[in-house]
């Protein structure tokens, strides 16, 4: 097997580093400090498995909208993008806010493509504070090229699987 990936944040990388020498696992590696943004991989490149959490709510500027100027959030981005990297059985799991379930206009647009083209298998959705720094309520979107089950769409509501632990703090 395979292994690349990309993260921006210099600690956050060097960590990801260290854990995939500390397990060894067989294949080769290639994972990049770079912004995954604006060097997201080849189109060329497809890939068995995506996972991604991009900046929540992010809003791009035009030096990350040259592609297509509609895009004005990376979770919008991360999703296109993912989705065209994948092989013919490739999975995207990627961790969003809820933003993406219910906005208007491109957000709109992205679900009915998702949905016409039956990519979403599963939606988990987690409540506000599960992530640090941050209270907004997220997802995790489990998008599948090759559905075991087609024409449907399991939703997971995590909220009975949280704790709180003080202060606010909210664990899984």
């Amino acid at each position: 097997k395979d292994y690349y990936g990309q993260e921006i944040n210099p600690k956050s990388w060097a960590l990801g580093s260290l854990r995939i020498m500390a397990y060894q696992m067989p294949g080769t590696y290639r994972y990049e400090l770079t912004d995954s943004i604006e060097q997201w991989p080849e189109s060329s490149n497809k890939f068995d498995l995506i996972l991604a959490h991009p900046p929540l709510n992010l809003k791009l500027d035009s030096r990350y909208r040259k592609e297509d100027s509609n895009v004005r959030f990376g979770d919008q981005l991360f999703i296109r993008n993912g989705i065209n990297s994948l092989n013919a059985q490739g999975k995207l799991i990627v961790l969003l806010s809820q933003r993406i379930l219910f906005a208007g206009m491109k957000d709109k647009e992205i679900r009915m493509n998702l949905i016409d083209k039956d990519l979403i298998d599963t939606i988990i959705s987690l409540p506000g504070g599960i992530l640090h720094n941050t209270g907004v309520p997220s997802i995790i979107l489990v998008l599948d090229k090759d559905k075991k089950r087609p024409g449907k769409v399991r939703f997971v509501d995590a909220q009975k699987y949280v704790k709180s632990e003080g202060l606010g703090r909210k664990v899984l």
